[in-house]
């Protein structure tokens, strides 16, 4: 089974829901600390915080948000916020619908909740997305990729647009690599939500026509997490400096463009 870091369930008729679920990092900033994309933040927040795009849970978002230009960081958002239903879809054949809906009901509250208004203004199918967080049916996550899709389509494109993304994707996927292994073990939830960014970074290599230079790296990436689900000993895990090393390659080449 897969372990996460739940802090409340209940169980009611529709079976188990998952009410709250610890962001990544066991961060503790509010809403009053930092709001999203940019807008107002308390006189205490630093820069960083401003331009994360409210990420307060995801480790390395602050970062990954802070290096792309402004117009980008909701393009960016839709595919962080993409990373946790491929990832659900990755492991739905094994873990099942229950732990696939848990994954992407963790995107939702870190990505999604902050800035659902902005980007319900855009078209998203918010509906679907969360249909796919109750259910963790394979035909509602394909849909609710489908939704996030055709918003990405619709916003306008500009000449940093692909290496914005890429490399906040990539930055994303470095930090939260930093966290799965530790003094106390293989962290599940944070190999899962470092997998999602590593496969949202594939595939928006794998749809851009002026990254072709980078899919045989984007490919090699995803073979950095040999197993579906967390490995319970640290040494099958693969060393951070190795995953950290190849991203560092792929951003060289980004910055490039």
């Amino acid at each position: 089974m897969i372990e996460f870091k739940p802090k409340l369930w209940t169980v009611g008729a529709a079976g188990m829901m998952l009410l709250s679920v610890s962001a990544c990092g066991d961060k503790n900033t509010t809403e009053a600390d930092a709001t999203t994309d940019g807008t107002n933040v308390s006189a205490g927040a630093t820069n960083d915080a401003v331009v994360a795009g409210g990420e307060t849970g995801e480790a390395g978002a602050a970062t990954a948000y802070s290096m792309i230009a402004a117009e980008n960081r909701q393009a960016l958002r839709l595919y962080h916020l993409k990373g946790f239903f491929l990832v659900a879809q990755h492991i739905l054949p094994s873990e099942g619908e229950e732990a696939a809906g848990i994954v992407i009901q963790q995107g939702l509250l870190e990505v999604l909740d902050p800035e659902e208004a902005p980007l319900k203004a855009i078209g998203l199918d918010v509906a679907a997305l969360r249909k796919a967080a109750e259910t963790g049916k394979a035909a509602d996550i394909r849909n609710a990729i489908n939704a996030l899709d055709k918003s990405f389509t619709t916003r306008p494109k500009n000449a940093t647009l692909d290496r914005d993304v890429a490399f906040g994707l990539s930055e994303l996927t470095s930090g939260l690599y930093n966290e799965v292994v530790t003094d106390a073990g293989v962290d599940a939830t944070e190999y899962l939500h470092s997998l999602g960014a590593a496969l949202a970074l594939k595939n928006y290599i794998d749809q851009s026509a002026k990254l072709t230079a980078l899919r045989p790296d984007a490919a090699k990436l995803i073979t950095f997490w040999p197993t579906t689900v967390a490995p319970e000993d640290p040494a099958k895990a693969t060393d951070k400096a190795e995953v950290v090393a190849h991203i560092s390659r792929m951003e060289l080449s980004l910055n490039s463009l």
